[in-house]
């Protein structure tokens, strides 16, 4: 059966076509919303990134037993700072050297063991050592080292890591998706999709924002739904039943969007 195509109430420039923003401010928004979105991903792995090396050293690190060489605590203004050991530890006879952050009661033993005080000096002669037990972490590039005492996660804290982790992820993903990849999409669609006659179906409006329902033809020649979002204010002369362009990937019935409310003008 076919179906006769309706003809478009506007006729639009060949593919593909130069598109301009109707409100040049949206264009600064999803800029701003792209950018944002990035600098809250890496600002949030920057934050997250001393806890998720904690958290990978404690689950996947290899311990080893190394010979703890000095032993101190940082000065820091307003509090005590968590005490510091240097260690050495030996692997196909080759010495590697580091520092970790070691717990109050490992602190104390070493220094009952002997373990000299303060902070390790370059070609200082060697002192009494005693047994510190490390966690290290080798994958490819990647080498973390830090104490027994301290790579431990609760499955508590692993539980409220992960929810903040998730919760962080699905800002920044709905961040990029309203504020950036939706108008961009938006942009592409005005610039390459096919236009096809459409008929605008209903307009509810709430809270300041419409929802259009319109159906059109698809590609198939079956008649498709559709349902786009826009400002209650961009919708004064709407009326039920009106015509409408509605754009389309060729081939295709999704993405839609009608091209008299996509917020873009072709040129």
């Amino acid at each position: 059966m076919s179906h006769a195509a309706s003809p478009i109430p506007i006729e639009l420039q060949p593919r593909p076509r130069r598109v301009r923003w109707t409100d040049p401010r949206r264009r600064f928004w999803a800029l701003a919303a792209g950018l944002g979105s990035v600098v809250v991903f890496l600002g949030g792995i920057a934050l997250a990134w001393p806890t998720a090396t904690t958290v990978a050293v404690a689950l996947l690190g290899e311990e080893m037993a190394a010979c703890a060489t000095a032993i101190w605590r940082p000065d820091v203004s307003g509090g005590e700072a968590q005490p510091m050991a240097a260690f050495v530890y030996h692997v196909d006879r080759v010495a590697w050297v580091g520092r970790t952050r070691i717990t109050p009661a490992e602190f104390d033993a070493l220094a009952a063991a002997g373990v000299p005080r303060g902070r390790p000096i370059a070609d200082a002669p060697p002192g009494p050592t005693s047994t510190l037990m490390l966690r290290i972490l080798d994958v490819g590039p990647i080498l973390r080292v830090k104490a027994s005492s301290v790579a431990r996660v609760s499955p508590g804290v692993l539980t409220l890591d992960a929810a903040i982790a998730l919760a962080w992820l699905a800002l920044v993903a709905a961040m990029f998706h309203a504020g950036a990849l939706r108008p961009w999409r938006l942009a592409w669609l005005h610039r390459h999709g096919v236009a096809s006659s459409g008929t605008l179906k209903a307009c509810r409006i709430s809270r300041g924002w419409a929802r259009l329902e319109y159906t059109f033809r698809g590609p198939d020649g079956a008649e498709q739904h559709g349902v786009q979002r826009v400002a209650a204010r961009e919708c004064a002369a709407v009326r039920e039943g009106q015509a409408v362009v509605v754009l389309h990937p060729a081939g295709k019935a999704t993405p839609s969007v009608i091209y008299e409310y996509g917020g873009f003008r072709c040129e």
